[in-house]
């Protein structure tokens, strides 16, 4: 919480509240007299609207800040060539520019916040520079918004780029069911193929690939490197929650994959703050060696998501645009500005830029929280909220209630779950049938090798059939339930071309947690 106006005007000195009062026509007002009268709305409204160009130029971001350093806030503003600074290489280093009101026109950081000071709008909570105090309206080390100003005056309003759905050649759909079933895939996957890891820890490219290929979702097409990116994702979340384990130079599913269970919302949570802490998008820039860098990227891409809460949801959004509103929120999100500013010049967009787009295609957009529109060469260049998957990693989803979801059993032993899924349901049906496509009514088959599976586990064909009618609130096929009563593995002959007079007879079974 910002400090009121009269704490504020309680660190000023003689000659600044001099200066204030003067400007407010009020001589010789006592602090709670002038700190009431600075904090009336209209007073307020009043002075913001009388500011020049350059003053609100600064107010503006201190009203989306709150606070901000003196000093890299000046380094910033003269970047952008908004302001001159208040220093000059002609002048010795001990030098310090003293500010005046003076000098009404004159465009140096110090005495533009003089006249914001004066104005009521910004004070420093802490020390000047100067020591012992000079006639001093110099900014201190922390410029601060008060909070009757910050509670008047609205946000400035942040402005995107909303982009048409014809500038997007390809889409690419999150959402929260699909990655949930994505960690399913993916330890229904290494449960019957193991993934190699390398003498030196990492996931061996060959495999990488075939476990790839379970997470493809039905619908969407993605070339190898975002398959491998999607794939290592999952498979280093999936391991910090539990789901799977090294062993032996293997990675391999966990026999009891309790997370897998949990409700929706808090399964995609837990997974956001497993990446957090593991911290590998740090890998997407060229900082990640420096000291304290994971760090200062966990806390950005957290940064990130709350930023995403003001984007409006629905629509697609130039990442330009968003990464622009961003550097005005946060302009130290990767680095200090001074280092910013550091010959040669980093821009913002070598550096965060590439970051927040990483971020949102990448995680983001994965767990759920974001569909991502790519240009005809495959580059991202917007992305759309959505305000369900965004809430969901935010932690503010509401509890869904478990209800069973349905499965459809056909004679030619194929077995198709339909939302909403009961992943603990999902997981003992894997026990026994292969996962055969990936979709939001994932599919699975009875073959002679998910038989055979079953049967090393213990299941017997009877046992299976029973399970399967213990979820059904109907028969099942005729089929499956002679070949499991008679205790024969089951066969399926497929046509090249299916007769119209075949065509398979459905069930619809409810599957019960």
């Amino acid at each position: 919480m910002n400090p009121t106006l009269l704490d504020l005007l309680s660190l000023v000195n003689d000659q600044v509240l001099d200066a204030i009062r003067l400007a407010r026509l009020a001589p010789q007002q006592s602090l709670p007299a002038l700190a009431q009268q600075l904090a009336e709305p209209e007073a307020i409204q009043a002075a913001y609207r009388a500011l020049p160009v350059t003053e609100k130029t600064i107010m503006d971001r201190l009203l989306l800040r709150g606070t901000d350093q003196a000093v890299p806030l000046q380094i910033e503003l003269v970047s952008a060539g908004l302001i001159e600074s208040d220093g000059s290489p002609k002048v010795p280093n001990h030098f310090r520019y003293i500010p005046h009101l003076a000098r009404s026109t004159s465009q140096r950081f110090s005495d533009v916040t003089a006249r914001l000071l004066t104005a009521g709008l910004v004070f420093t909570g802490e020390p000047s520079f100067f020591s012992p105090q000079p006639l001093d309206f110099g900014p201190g080390e922390t410029l601060c918004v008060p909070a009757e100003v910050l509670s008047v005056l609205p946000q400035p309003e942040s402005k995107f780029q909303v982009l048409d759905d014809s500038a997007a050649s390809t889409r690419r759909i999150g959402r929260g069911n699909l990655a949930h079933l994505r960690f399913f895939a993916l330890w229904e996957h290494l449960s019957r193929q193991p993934l190699r890891l390398t003498i030196q820890g990492e996931f061996h490219r060959v495999d990488l690939r075939k476990a790839s290929r379970a997470l493809n979702i039905g619908g969407q097409t993605l070339n190898d490197r975002e398959a491998q990116e999607i794939t290592e994702f999952y498979a280093t979340l999936a391991t910090g929650l539990g789901i799977l384990e090294t062993r032996d130079g293997l990675l391999v599913s966990c026999p009891e994959p309790s997370f897998l269970g949990l409700p929706q919302a808090d399964f995609l949570f837990l997974a956001l703050e497993a990446f957090h802490q593991r911290g590998r998008l740090a890998e997407a820039t060229e900082l990640a060696n420096d000291v304290g860098q994971a760090k200062r990227t966990a806390a950005a891409q957290r940064a990130l998501l709350k930023f995403l809460q003001v984007v409006p949801a629905g629509v697609w959004i130039s990442f330009d645009s968003f990464s622009q509103q961003v550097s005005l929120w946060a302009p130290e999100l990767l680095r200090p500005r001074a280092a910013q500013a550091l010959p040669p010049v980093q821009k913002w967009s070598d550096y965060e830029r590439p970051f927040i787009t990483e971020s949102v295609q990448g995680p983001f957009h994965w767990l759920g929280a974001c569909d991502i529109a790519l240009d005809a060469v495959g580059q991202a260049i917007a992305f759309r909220v959505s305000a369900d998957g965004l809430a969901t990693l935010l932690g503010v989803a509401p509890q869904e209630t478990s209800t069973p979801g349905l499965i459809v059993v056909q004679p030619t032993f194929q077995v198709v779950a339909l939302p909403r899924l009961d992943f603990r349901s999902l997981i003992q049906l894997s026990t026994f049938a292969d996962l055969t496509r990936l979709a939001e009514a994932p599919e699975f088959k009875l073959t002679k090798s998910s038989l055979y599976r079953a049967a090393q586990a213990g299941l017997t064909l009877e046992q299976i059939v029973d399970l399967l009618q213990q979820w059904s609130h109907s028969p099942l096929p005729g089929n499956v339930q002679r070949d499991g009563r008679m205790g024969r593995p089951a066969r399926v002959s497929r046509c090249a071309t299916p007769r119209p007079c075949c065509k398979p007879k459905v069930r619809r079974c409810s599957i019960s947690s």
